[in-house]
């Protein structure tokens, strides 16, 4: 990524660009080239946050163009574990949910409202819904599969209505990866009524052991801890009225907080006090250190397990092209240089380049059984192996799922 790609930024909590520990690295991102990824500890509050970052226009185009969210597979059908998270999100709502008052179908805004399943979801609570968007093929997805309607917009520049008032905002896996999750939070409040309820769901910065490999990730700008997102909240006018925190099970992959917050009435300074801040970064710093300390150790391991299959006949391709295998072929060189083919099923990466090769569609797959694929996802590894294991029974192509 050439330097005008990228920015430097300081911390949206407390304005300082101060750094501690954390990492920068190069990955080959679909569409976007070598891009240098790293992230710091702001040595003022804790908050752990990607810096430098994509520019604005860049991370849209990426989510434009490239990570759609949309459904993978030719089945279109949602992966169990996806639905079974909106399930959990909404029996939380369920039990923690306010008193309705006033419209007999009040209205329901999701920002990245991605493929609309969630939405169409609280519909069924007895909502009318509405969404907003960056990809306009996630959009069109939420419009024929769910019929939910879908403003293609980023949350910072959606066009609403000026006498829009939703009774509930949706965030749930949206503040990560979002600039200023201040200013978006704020953006929100403009549509709200005053009695009005904000329910977010994001990663949490607990439990180390249960974070996966890759867990800082190209598309998360910033990671939170339950005090960073309470401070964050606080400073966009939002006072939290309830919280759970899912370390393992529950149909996460890793660490998650979920909350409701209402609005506070007014913005101000979320000062804490130096020793609390002081605490913070020691925290984040340690779980920063931990994880650096056992990442070569997981990626070796999958290295491993693809070079124990891959004999020196063998052709080898990938079948994912999303930022799980930006990762790996960083981080496992010997791998890497036996990469000679990528697939998706996503249209949006067909033809972008990940380091040296082009993406290619399923249709394109190999027939022979020289060739070994290995899918490279962790969220959608079974019902990818269910779309291509034709290529196994009908042409004797090995195809293996990585996290078997």
């Amino acid at each position: 990524m050439s330097t005008s790609k990228s920015e430097p930024r300081s911390c949206f909590i407390c304005g300082t660009s101060g750094r501690t520990s954390g990492f920068v690295e190069k990955w080959p991102i679909a569409g976007l080239g070598e891009v240098q990824v790293g992230f710091r500890i702001c040595s003022q509050c804790g908050l752990v946050l990607q810096d430098p970052a994509p520019a604005p226009a860049v991370l849209n185009a990426h989510y434009v163009r490239v990570s759609t969210m949309t459904v993978s597979g030719s089945s279109g059908d949602l992966p169990a574990w996806w639905r079974a998270q909106v399930d959990r999100q909404l029996e939380f709502w369920r039990v923690h949910q306010p008193r309705r008052t006033g419209k007999d179908r009040p209205l329901a805004v999701q920002i990245g409202s991605s493929i609309g399943y969630t939405l169409s979801r609280f519909r069924e609570e007895g909502y009318d819904v509405l969404g907003i968007e960056p990809s306009a093929d996630a959009a069109r997805f939420a419009s024929d599969h769910y019929g939910v309607a879908t403003l293609v917009s980023g949350v910072e520049n959606a066009a609403m209505d000026p006498g829009v008032r939703a009774e509930l905002v949706v965030a749930t896996h949206v503040l990560e990866h979002l600039r200023d999750p201040v200013a978006a939070l704020a953006r929100c409040r403009d549509w709200m009524a005053d009695d009005g309820h904000l329910l977010l769901e994001v990663p949490v910065l607990e439990a180390p052991e249960h974070w996966p490999n890759g867990y800082f990730t190209f598309e998360h700008l910033q990671y939170f801890s339950r005090r960073t997102l309470s401070q964050t909240l606080h400073l966009a006018g939002f006072r939290v009225a309830t919280e759970e925190v899912l370390h393992e099970g529950h149909n996460t992959d890793s660490p998650v907080i979920i909350v409701l917050a209402s609005l506070a009435g007014s913005t101000s300074d979320a000062a804490i006090s130096h020793s609390a801040c002081a605490e913070e970064v020691a925290r984040a710093s340690a779980l920063m250190e931990a994880y650096l300390a056992r990442e070569p150790t997981s990626w070796a391991k999958l290295a491993e397990r693809v070079m124990s299959v891959l004999d020196s006949s063998k052709r080898l391709a990938f079948f994912g092209a999303g930022i799980h295998t930006s990762q790996f072929l960083a981080k496992a060189p010997a791998v890497s240089a036996r990469v000679e083919a990528i697939y998706d099923s996503d249209p949006g990466k067909w033809g972008e380049e990940i380091g040296p090769l082009k993406v290619s569609p399923p249709a394109e797959l190999p027939r022979d059984s020289e060739w070994l694929v290995v899918i490279s996802s962790r969220g959608h590894q079974d019902q990818i192996y269910e779309d291509i294991r034709w290529i196994e029974a009908d042409h004797g192509v090995r195809v293996i799922k990585l996290y078997d």
